[in-house]
């Protein structure tokens, strides 16, 4: 029963976006170039879900270019992109969270750098709850808290099958890599 209010809560989410005239700005690194692309498919999210337009992750690559041979890339790079895409926001240390519910509060939505390991994998693959991939990725990752349901955060993977996951609020806080995040303000806040 509970599985089934989770799929049409986030059913709901969905279709509130559409009814709003929000365009589904869920993107995936997958086929965008680099195995290093989760942060700039993260950036390419955030764009936009602030513009309410489709920017796609090869804009925001070619904007950050690579600054690593595996195209990784660090916050300060996002945060470049970010500002010349004219997307207001903030660099902040998050240390709990409260400090992510508060900002979701506000209407923005968070950046985070994370050790995927930490999140549990969905039980099966129908299944929110968890990541949607078995492969372990050890090492930096970034996804967007936009965001949260009881005890979980909502969050977009840019990786495989990443859209609307649910992970385990005390398991995000867990596996910051950094404290070092990102947040993205509503356009309306613009100023």
């Amino acid at each position: 029963m509970r599985k089934i209010c989770l799929v049409l809560l986030l059913f709901f989410f969905s279709f509130l976006s559409f009814a709003e005239g929000k365009v589904r700005w869920y993107q995936t690194q997958i086929d965008s170039g680099y195995d290093g692309n989760c942060g700039p498919a993260s950036v390419a999210m955030a764009v936009s879900w602030f513009r309410d337009k489709i920017v796609e992750v090869q804009i925001v690559r070619d904007i950050i270019g690579i600054p690593y041979k595996d195209g990784a890339v660090g916050i300060p790079h996002l945060i470049e992109a970010l500002k010349a895409l004219r997307v207001r926001h903030e660099r902040k240390f998050i240390r709990n969270i409260q400090e992510i519910d508060e900002a979701l509060d506000n209407g923005s939505i968070v950046i985070i750098l994370y050790n995927p390991r930490f999140i549990p994998k969905a039980e099966s693959e129908d299944a929110l709850i968890g990541r949607g991939y078995s492969y372990l990725i050890d090492g930096g990752h970034y996804s967007v808290i936009y965001d949260r349901y009881e005890d979980y955060f909502v969050v977009n993977d840019p990786y495989i099958d990443g859209e609307g996951r649910l992970y385990k609020k005390e398991a995000v806080i867990n596996s910051l890599l950094t404290l070092d995040s990102i947040i993205v303000k509503r356009k309306e806040d613009w100023r």
